[in-house]
Parts: C-alpha cells; sequence; structure tokens
C-alpha cells in the first residue's frame, strides 16, 4: 500500500514539473468523450455527453449536441449561407475553450454559421469524408470547409501503421490502389457497443489517479515507438510516399463530389516540427501536390504554414505549453490567415469583417 500511494504522489509531481500531456484527475466519473462507437467511421462523441478534460496546462469542459459533435445544437434547416467544418482535434479544439475554436472565432466574425463535425482521437482524411457524407452533409449548408492535419492524417490513412498503433481502435482504412479502394475495419470486433464493468474501472481509475493516467501515456509512447520501423521521425509535410498521397488525394475527391457543386477549401495545418523544416530545407513539396490537386478536383487550398511562420520568431508561443494543440493565440492567428485569404472570403460571398486585415499575423510585417 505505501509502494501505491508514493508511487501516485510522485506520478502527480511528474506530470505537473514535467508539464506532460497526461490527463490529470477530475473526480467527475464522465465517461470518456471520444468512443469508437460509430459503425462507419469510428471515433464520435455520445449524444449529449460532456467530458472535463485537465492537464498542467488547461482545464476544459467538452459537450456534444444532440447528433454527438461537440457543438451547440444546430438545426436541420437554414435560411442564411451556413459552413461545414471537418477536420481532427486542432479543428474540434482540443484543450480549448468553446468560444476561443477555430469555428467559433470564424463564425463570429463572419456572422455565417460554421457548424463543428470535427473529432479528435486520431482521426484521417477517410473519417472526414465519411463523416461528412454520412452524418454533416445532413445540415443544410452553403459551403465545406476540411482542415488538414499533415502530421498524422497520412498515418491516420495507412493500416499498416494503424495495425501497429491502434491495434486496439475500431477505425477505418483505405486498402487497394488507387482509385480501387476497399473501406476496411481493423478487429470489427473492438467495435463499442456498450458499457463494460472493465470500462467502468478504466473511467475510475482515469478520473482518481495521477498514477493510472501517466501509465497510459508511457504504453502509448511505447505503441508509437514501435512504429519507427514503419515511419522514422516524420514531418507530414515533407516525408509522405506515393501511397500515402494517392490515399488522401482519393478521400478528397470524394468528398468534393459528395459536397455536390458546394465550394469546398481545404487548408493545412503545421506543426512545431513542421515550421522547423520549413525554415532548414524551404517549401514543401506537399503544397504542391495540393495545389495541383485543389486545381484538378475543384477545391480552394490554404496553406497555414509560410504566414504563420513569417509572423513571429517564438513559434512555441502557438501551442499548449504542455502538449502540441493550438493555444488560444495559435487558433487566433490560424483564423486570421484564413479569413484574410481570397479562398475564404470569395466562399462567404465577402461576408468576413474588414477589420481582419488588422488581426492577420503579417498585418505589421
Amino acid at each position: 500500500m505505501l509502494f501505491v500511494v508514493l508511487f501516485e504522489i510522485s506520478a502527480a509531481v511528474v506530470i505537473r514539473v514535467e508539464a506532460l500531456p497526461v490527463p490529470l484527475p477530475t473526480y467527475s466519473m464522465d465517461p470518456p468523450f471520444w468512443r469508437d462507437i460509430d459503425p462507419d467511421f469510428g471515433a464520435w462523441h455520445v449524444p449529449g455527453s460532456q467530458f472535463r478534460h485537465k492537464t498542467s496546462c488547461f482545464d476544459v469542459t467538452y459537450r456534444a449536441n444532440s447528433v454527438g459533435a461537440r457543438d451547440r445544437e444546430r438545426t436541420v434547416e437554414a435560411s442564411g449561407p451556413r459552413v461545414i467544418m471537418l477536420g481532427d482535434s486542432f479543428v474540434e479544439g482540443f484543450g480549448s475553450q468553446t468560444q476561443a475554436r477555430l469555428s467559433d472565432l470564424l463564425e463570429a466574425r463572419s456572422g455565417v454559421e460554421h457548424l463543428n463535425f470535427a473529432v479528435a482521437n486520431n482521426a484521417g482524411t477517410l473519417q472526414y469524408s465519411m463523416i461528412y457524407r454520412s452524418l454533416a452533409r445532413k445540415f443544410a449548408h452553403t459551403a465545406v470547409v476540411v482542415g488538414i492535419l499533415p502530421d498524422n492524417d497520412f498515418l491516420d490513412n495507412d493500416y499498416e501503421f494503424g495495425r501497429v498503433v491502434y491495434a486496439k481502435r475500431y477505425r477505418p482504412y483505405l486498402v487497394g490502389d488507387y482509385p480501387d479502394y476497399q473501406v476496411v475495419h481493423f478487429d470489427p470486433a473492438r467495435f463499442y457497443r456498450d458499457e463494460t464493468s472493465r470500462d467502468r474501472l478504466k473511467i475510475t481509475l482515469r478520473s482518481f489517479s495521477n498514477a493510472y493516467n501517466l501509465v497510459v501515456y508511457v504504453l502509448s509512447l511505447r505503441r508509437y515507438a514501435a512504429s519507427a520501423p514503419v515511419r522514422p521521425a516524420y514531418s507530414g509535410y515533407y516525408d509522405f510516399n506515393e501511397a500515402d498521397w494517392q490515399r488522401m488525394r482519393y478521400t478528397l475527391e470524394t468528398l468534393v463530389a459528395d459536397a455536390a457543386g458546394r465550394p469546398v477549401l481545404v487548408f493545412t495545418i503545421p506543426r512545431l516540427g513542421d515550421f522547423e523544416r520549413f525554415g532548414a530545407e524551404g517549401a514543401p513539396p506537399l503544397v504542391t501536390r495540393m495545389q495541383r490537386l485543389a486545381a484538378d478536383a475543384g477545391f480552394a487550398y490554404v496553406d497555414l504554414l509560410p504566414d504563420m511562420f513569417a509572423s513571429r520568431p517564438d513559434r512555441e508561443a502557438f501551442f499548449q505549453s504542455c502538449e502540441g494543440h493550438w493555444s488560444d493565440e495559435g487558433t487566433r492567428a490560424a483564423a486570421s490567415v484564413l479569413q484574410a485569404s481570397p479562398a475564404y472570403r470569395a466562399m462567404l460571398g465577402g461576408q468576413v469583417d474588414d477589420s481582419v486585415a488588422s488581426q492577420h499575423p503579417n498585418a505589421s510585417r
């Protein structure tokens, strides 16, 4: 018993002193906010659920609406322009208060509804296209905005990578060669159905134990380390391969086709390592490929990397101090780059606050 107590105290100190991205106990017994509950795209939120997410650098309560999106309630019909937003944790707003998220900033500045259908928990472009097809497009909208995180969106579509890192997850993958892919789910038996006593034990430990959360974090690092032979030190802006690209190409072409003539804007999101590679190597190959695909497939494309890179030398400020998601400053910078882009302004029919020019990261340069 003494060992357990000492381990718990030591874990609490390590998490806080080292500023690790490890959940802290909330003593709230909230069920997990992200679960593999959708038979098509896997990770989603239980409708009407809430979850307190506490770490050493943020304390946020997430809430899902009646369809499971982390968003306020939205009507199916709309009388004016409306945007569907898709993406992973950066677009969902991991670690951010609701009003500080990208979709909420864009909605507040433009006066146009931006419905957030993004989801964290290792979603990739295949999930984005599946969420749009099976759920999001049921809501009246006039445009679609898709945020891509090159850091892991290629990997999230890769079946071989998933077999190593996500072996205990119910997730979709594309298997085959472009354009003849088949959607498969690794180990469908893991599809979440009903809460078990084992699930309740995990919730209890996560809600009350620093030591448990630290052990889970260390084990997740081991899984990623095991993927090193599959993908060594990596930047999706530079290190994707042709199979990666063809899978992403296919998912974006599918999404554009499903949008049925509505304008689609795709933007790419840099992480700190991407900034470092950009400073050392210059223009990334991904941007050239995306620009060509945008012209061929008929969507608009905006890369956040160059404007955010040029805006300040201390780019660490764009990210949470204890982990790699956007800080409020990073989210504001991303929103300003998007709003200043002609593609976004055209998509909204010019309905953008003109003061955005003064908010753009490079406005003072």
